[in-house]
């Protein structure tokens, strides 16, 4: 992807996040991690599957952690990025046939499924509040990713 589309896409990333906060309350998975993964999804479809099973299973695995051990705070954090790193990274590597195994793909894309996860933990306390968290978040994705095709193909 070109520099100075990959440098919008980040920035209205961070302005649609910024906005989605404001009327909703909620983080929709951090300021960065939404941007990165429309930009690491573009570059290679085949990771959006990858970075959504990462999702699941750090949550999942993270909320098990934390309602046994008592964990909290910047401990669960460093939980959640953990399972994350290694999670994403062996489905990249399982299923690196499909694109090449980039450095920065292993060292910084693996962290954001960890991150988004646990400001899904911590947003989510009943059904109805997951429902909404999961739908901005959804929301959010899909408007960084349809400004960053549109700017594609205007910029080309």
């Amino acid at each position: 992807m070109d520099p100075l589309i990959t440098l919008a896409t980040l920035i209205f990333g961070f302005i649609t996040g910024y906005i989605l906060y404001e009327y909703t309350q909620y983080r929709v998975g951090g300021v960065v991690a939404i941007p990165v993964l429309v930009i690491y999804s573009i570059d290679s479809p085949a990771l959006l599957p990858i970075f959504i099973a990462g999702i699941c299973f750090c949550f999942f695995t993270g909320s098990w952690i934390a309602n046994r051990l008592l964990i909290y705070g910047r401990r669960l954090l460093y939980i959640f990025m953990i399972f994350s790193v290694f999670i994403t990274s062996t489905m990249i590597f399982l299923a690196g046939e499909y694109y090449s195994n980039e450095i920065i793909l292993i060292t910084v894309g693996t962290i954001f499924p960890g991150i988004l996860a646990f400001n899904l933990y911590r947003e989510i306390f009943d059904k109805q509040s997951a429902i909404k968290s999961i739908l901005i978040i959804s929301m959010n994705w899909v408007i960084v990713f349809l400004f960053a095709v549109i700017l594609i193909s205007v910029i080309g």
